[in-house]
């Protein structure tokens, strides 16, 4: 149902001149109809005039472009969602009580309910009982996904309902969503309230990346119900290996905290699971393992310092870098013909990761070293470049093509230069922190080459040199960043200045900068042409794996069309798929696997005939039962989700009190919606029409009267 109203008319130009045009229109009208020849009959002649008058106001009225304005009042009646928790916790006790009594809360909100409603079912996503059906079979527990299907929708949402067990598996808590919705939740709690007898894993902490060869700790949460002071026993495995077992006794307070001393062995994502054995009287034992992937790399990152002159830079920039415990750094210090070094410098070269170039190459630089070290680069080894006291810029032509800037003369004089922040975008320096932007901008001079270097167009300027308070456009720092290569220069030496300034946060900024900016060199030593992983590494029993893929040619720009095979395996079984492209180097692909496991999965790409590479991944299904870890109601959710947007909580047994309470709701709950409307009169065609039909109506009469 829907009215109009608030009509009116406005012009492009001043109403005024339309009614001076109307009177000259009348004017010239009875003008041209006083004396006729041949002279005609007086009402003939009044008609004649109207419909002349009226021919030439209408033309005149739309030269001035009215626009007729309008609002149309919409109702728009309420409609209520309902969602089912479709999850296998609902059922894993009293199973059939439990199903018997949602199909009864369906059947009789079908039968009582006065509104519109929708019923749909939520698990891992969101579908409508109609076409999905409530299965309480679901392996993972989303209730963002609610929320996200509400703001995805249009129209009169009067109320939402949640029946549910509160237990969460998967995404954000939805509490922030909901508020955010401003629609009432009402909650129905399903499930187990009581505490039963239970000991379970709920978490593994360690980092994220882990090193070969390099002990980490591995911090194991174990928690439990009524079961103060019982000895148990928790095992970690890494991929089936068992990697420890500790003996505990379970805490008056519910939660232990186990450490393991962890070496990983081999590089890649690998498995950390988690048991717990050794209790007796137990009723849940599906949740007493836990399962982590993390990702191991190899070994350290390998940085080299080469240096032609023992400086003060080279003592700070390394003190700096040994700081972190994943960096392996390694010293080439040349003095005179000499080398100051504890074992071949081919070997250290050979296994370098990163190279650290400070007064190098010097104008003594043996020419074996450098050409070494140049090859090293030029197949994609990144560089820091520190242009210290001694460069020799002959020599440095070598390297030239595989730094962020030319040179394009140089001079034996140098100047004492500030830092300037030119890029408010760079994690390098911190920019995305105002302190250390300031900081950096106040640091100490720095000794530069009065020389002219150039950045390249394929370079970052991130500092530009401060002359006497003075912006200059020389480059300071720079980065350069083309295909598999990457490279940042500092264009000054006494750099060690800046980490001795009274302000206390340079010394953050010098070792944060140097910190970052091997963390980005080392990124392109992980860049490949084709990479695959799965949107997470643990399924529940009978869930789609999803697998997202990204193609890149040579120079890393996107590839669409590519041809991308994966293979998933466990044991003798495999099962083959293929990706689709979604645009921008972008794919995806998913896979149905009807048996539970531990996977491990290779890629392969190809472009038109050219292989783009391979990778490869790991992942579970159903080796742990995510829904089954804790059975016991979340009532604290519930009641919060309706408490905090003005819906109501209700027992299961009190359902019917809810569709009482929204049938009432439902009163006066329509929506009204005014929308603003207009209509271009000069644009519509019927009003050609109407001023053709008036002015041939008018040539008609004149014709048959005889009238010139």
């Amino acid at each position: 149902m829907f009215n109009i109203s608030d009509i009116s008319v406005s012009l492009s130009f001043n109403g005024f001149f339309l009614f001076i045009g109307i009177v000259l229109i009348a004017l010239a009208v009875y003008y041209f109809y006083k004396n006729t020849i041949p002279e005609i009959d007086t009402k003939l002649k009044i008609f004649l005039s109207i419909v002349r008058f009226l021919a030439l106001s209408v033309i005149l009225f739309f030269i001035f472009e009215p626009l007729v304005h309008y609002k149309v009042k919409n109702e728009i009646k309420p409609k209520s969602l309902i969602f089912f928790d479709n999850s296998s916790s609902i059922v894993a006790k009293d199973s059939s009580q439990k199903r018997e009594l949602l199909n009864t809360m369906y059947e009789q909100f079908k039968e009582k309910f006065n509104g519109d409603v929708d019923f749909l079912t939520f698990g891992k996503d969101v579908n409508k009982i109609e076409t999905y059906g409530l299965k309480l079979n679901e392996s993972n527990t989303d209730l963002q996904k609610v929320f996200k299907y509400v703001a995805s929708i249009n129209g009169n949402i009067n109320s939402i309902t949640i029946i549910s067990d509160g237990i969460i598996t998967e995404g954000a808590n939805p509490i922030n969503s909901a508020v955010k919705m401003g629609i009432p939740v009402n909650t129905i709690a399903l499930g187990d309230t009581t505490t039963e007898t239970d000991a379970y894993i709920s978490k593994i902490f360690t980092n994220e990346y882990l090193y070969t060869k390099t002990s980490a700790d591995v911090e194991i949460t174990v928690n439990n119900n009524n079961l103060n002071n019982q000895p148990a026993k928790i095992n970690l495995f890494e991929d089936g290996r068992m990697i420890g077992t500790k003996e505990i006794v379970l805490s008056p307070e519910g939660i232990n905290k186990v450490s393991f001393n962890y070496i990983p062995t081999k590089t890649g994502d690998v498995k950390l699971t988690s048991s717990i054995s050794g209790i007796n009287n137990e009723k849940n034992k599906a949740n007493n393992s836990f399962i982590k992937f993390i990702k191991v790399l190899d070994s350290k990152i390998n940085v080299t310092i080469v240096s032609s002159l023992p400086t003060s830079d080279v003592s700070f920039i390394k003190s700096s870098l040994l700081q972190n415990e994943n960096y392996n750094v390694k010293l080439i210090q040349q003095a005179g013909n000499n080398f100051i070094t504890n074992s071949d410098y081919n070997k250290i070269i050979d296994s370098t990761d990163i190279f650290v170039l400070i007064s190098f190459p010097s104008s003594n630089t043996q020419a074996e070293l450098l050409n070494k070290i140049v090859s090293k680069i030029e197949n994609g080894k990144p560089v820091l470049f520190v242009m210290s006291e001694g460069t020799d810029f002959n020599k440095l032509k070598l390297l030239e093509n595989n730094l962020p800037f030319s040179v394009k003369s140089f001079s034996s004089s140098k100047i004492y230069v500030q830092a300037y922040v030119n890029d408010n975008n760079s994690a390098l320096i911190g920019s995305n922190n105002p302190l250390f932007n300031d900081t950096w901008n106040n640091l100490p001079p720095v000794l530069r080459n009065s020389g002219e270097f150039l950045s390249k167009p394929e370079s970052q300027i991130l500092l530009k040199a401060k002359v006497a308070n003075s912006i200059t456009d020389m480059p300071l720092v720079l980065t350069k960043s083309l295909g598999k290569k990457r490279a940042v220069a500092i264009l000054a030496s006494e750099i060690w200045r800046w980490k001795l300034n009274s302000v206390k946060e340079s010394e953050t900024v010098f070792d944060g900068f140097l910190s970052e900016t091997i963390k980005w060199l080392n990124i392109v030593a992980e860049q490949k042409q084709l990479r695959v992983k799965t949107a997470k590494q643990v399924y529940g029993k009978g869930e789609t794996v999803e697998f997202i893929a990204s193609a890149y040619d040579e120079a890393f720009n996107p590839l669409d069309n590519a041809d991308i095979k994966i293979i998933a395996k466990s044991g003798n079984n495999e099962f083959e798929t293929v990706t689709e492209s979604l645009g921008n180097g972008l794919y995806q692909a998913t896979l149905s696997i009807p048996q539970t496991g531990y996977f491990t999965f290779n890629a392969s790409g190809n472009y038109k005939g050219k292989s783009i590479g391979t990778d490869k991944g790991k992942f579970s299904i159903g080796e742990i039962d995510l829904e089954k870890i804790n059975l016991k109601q979340n009532r604290d959710l519930l009641l919060s989700l309706s408490g905090n947007t003005g819906g109501r909580f209700y027992e299961s047994k009190n359902f019917n009190n809810l569709i009482d309470y929204l049938n009432i709701q439902l009163i006066n709950a329509d929506k009204v919606i005014y929308t603003d409307n207009e209509i271009k009169l000069w644009n519509l065609e019927v009003i050609l029409l109407i001023i053709i039909l008036i002015f041939a109506l008018e040539w008609v009469i004149r014709k048959k009267s005889g009238l010139l």
